[in-house]
């Protein structure tokens, strides 16, 4: 990789990341108070095409990551690889498709504060390695959400819920995270240190995941946020990325986390049937969307737990796939709740839908068919 590569390549990444952020403090300070759309929408955009073009600079390069910064416990401030080349993208856009179909009443000044800020920060997750870094990050990208989800009207509860699992998954992230610095499972003469630490931050994993039995607050959040801080706080699957740079990557070393990674995959998998089985129960469009949610990000962890380049290479689509086609599905049904209310599953809603329909029907399956169309093929590395 040259050196105007690797300039272009941290460039890029600091545009991805600056933009949503500058946008976050502009908005703060009262700019463009009335009418944000198009304003939020250009930094969003802003960061969709900077992330496409560290795709595009990387698809040019010899497959060798792009580290920059102090190497710590495996990882390094700024890492580019084929993992960010094909998922800081689809975060873009799905941070993008949020504000582009949000209910005007939606963008008041704070909340688009609390997205912008949220979006910079998912961004950079998906750009670092750098194990203290990933521990900072995670508290960055829970407080915006769970901010969100206090202010929305009858969400004192689902806030609860959320905060008290938010806390215990950062509680165990940031005490494991240093305890595998401190005693890498992968390196020569681990100890019981080490190990300790990978078993923490695999339960940090399962329960920001929303894993079984660590799942009660996955629905409760779409139940009773705005869809968007649903979608902002679950389509990108940090703690998924998270298992691939502290777990998933270093299991082929002798001393490996291979026994944390067989738990992981076999609690997706019973998480992911228990899922789909409570998908088939609700009786409100909101709670199938949470329910159906967690069913698919549970099979993508279940997936990432193989060694093998074609079961990775299926967890990736099936993240990418499985999370713009969920995006579209909530924003659809977002649009359609700004107009007709809550929709049922139990009970005819004839008479308001058939009010509301004839202004989406075309804007929905638009949507639906763009968010598949757009899902990347991932390259086996």
């Amino acid at each position: 990789m040259t050196g105007t590569s690797d300039g272009c390549l941290l460039a890029a990444a600091a545009i991805t990341v600056a933009a949503p952020l500058l946008g976050s403090a502009a908005m703060a300070l009262g700019f463009r108070r009335g009418s944000p759309r198009l304003f939020v929408v250009a930094v969003a955009l802003v960061s969709l095409l900077s992330s496409l073009a560290i795709t595009m600079l990387w698809s040019q390069t010899d497959g060798v990551p792009f580290v920059f910064g102090d190497r710590l416990g495996g990882g390094r401030l700024v890492c580019i690889d084929g993992i960010t080349a094909v998922l800081l993208p689809y975060v873009a856009l799905v941070e993008m498709s949020i504000l582009l179909v949000a209910p005007r009443r939606a963008l008041e000044q704070s909340s688009v504060t609390r997205l912008l800020f949220g979006a910079a920060a998912t961004f950079a997750v998906f750009l670092t390695s750098h194990p203290l870094l990933l521990i900072v990050l995670w508290c960055a990208t829970v407080l915006p959400n769970w901010q969100s989800v206090r202010s929305t009207p009858g969400g004192g509860a689902a806030a609860r819920v959320f905060a008290i699992a938010m806390s215990a998954a950062l509680v165990c992230m940031a005490v494991g995270t240093v305890l595998l610095v401190v005693d890498p499972p992968w390196a020569a003469a681990p100890g019981w240190v080490g190990s300790a630490g990978g078993w923490l931050v695999a339960l940090a994993v399962m329960i920001r995941k929303g894993i079984f039995p660590f799942h009660s607050w996955y629905p409760a959040l779409f139940s009773g946020a705005t869809m968007s801080t649903a979608l902002a706080a679950t389509m990108p699957q940090v703690a998924s990325y998270t298992a691939v740079r502290l777990l998933i990557g270093h299991v082929d070393h002798p001393e490996g986390v291979a026994a944390e990674l067989i738990v992981l995959s076999q609690m997706a998998l019973i998480t992911a049937t228990y899922g789909a089985a409570l998908a088939i129960v609700q009786r409100d469009l909101r709670s199938l969307i949470g329910t159906l949610a967690m069913s698919q990000s549970a099979l993508v962890l279940g997936g990432l737990a193989g060694t093998l380049p074609m079961e990775l290479n299926g967890a990736f689509c099936v993240w990418i796939s499985s999370g713009l086609a969920l995006t579209g599905i909530g924003l659809v049904s977002w649009a359609l709740e700004s107009r007709a209310g809550p929709i049922r599953l139990d009970t005819r809603d004839g008479s308001g839908m058939r009010r509301s329909w004839p202004r989406f029907s075309c804007s929905s399956a638009w949507l639906g068919s763009a968010c598949l169309a757009r899902s990347p093929s991932w390259p086996t590395t």
